[in-house]
């Protein structure tokens, strides 16, 4: 799992947004992709997801954010109680894919503006803030009142800058906090150093 870079002047666009229950059949017996990001919260414990041939396993306050074109199902028992918020986003210009996150290691002011980065598997801090923030664009998706698209793209970049100011903390493939090497932190460092040299 890595990171998604989202440049901080990008336009955005919603292709759709919702909250489904665990036991929604549409999505956990079909395999399926789309060509948006798409960004899941999960609302309960022990939400199932399989991102291709890997099974992930969500709890409250878990996030996971899926590639374009990423295939991905349901898959095992379902518990009642869970379930998961889902939007579906593009941006141009298109986020970066990186294996891990370089931006702690900029020490100028202002580099870390010029991009939200996200953990594609992850544990939100402020849970309680994003899904009151994740409500209201469902709600404004489902009223679609005039320019419901501005005001909903404006909601989703203010929750997910809430996410990350609040703290996204990265899970591994098991589910458990993942800490960067020191040693990988380091020569990237002084990777980032060497190219910033005049």
């Amino acid at each position: 799992m890595g990171y998604i870079w989202i440049p901080t002047q990008a336009s955005w666009t919603i292709d759709m947004v919702g909250r489904l229950p665990a036991k929604a059949h549409q999505w956990r017996t079909v395999w399926h992709e789309n060509p948006f990001y798409q960004w899941n919260v999960a609302t309960g414990p022990n939400m199932r997801l399989q991102v291709g041939n890997e099974r992930i396993i969500l709890n409250k306050g878990d996030c996971l954010l899926l590639r374009p074109y990423t295939r991905h199902t349901g898959w095992g028992p379902v518990e009642d109680g869970t379930g998961f918020y889902f939007v579906r986003f593009m941006t141009d210009p298109c986020p970066i894919y990186q294996k891990i996150s370089l931006l702690s290691q900029r020490a100028e002011p202002g580099y870390a503006d010029q991009y939200l980065v996200l953990p594609e598997l992850g544990q939100l801090n402020d849970y309680d803030a994003v899904l009151a923030t994740f409500a209201e664009i469902v709600h404004a998706w489902l009223e679609q009142r005039p320019f419901y698209q501005m005001y909903i793209s404006t909601l989703l970049q203010r929750m997910l800058l809430t996410a990350v100011r609040s703290g996204i903390m990265p899970l591994d493939d098991a589910g458990n906090l993942r800490l960067e090497s020191p040693r990988r932190m380091e020569v990237l460092k002084q990777v980032l150093e060497y190219i910033d040299r005049p």
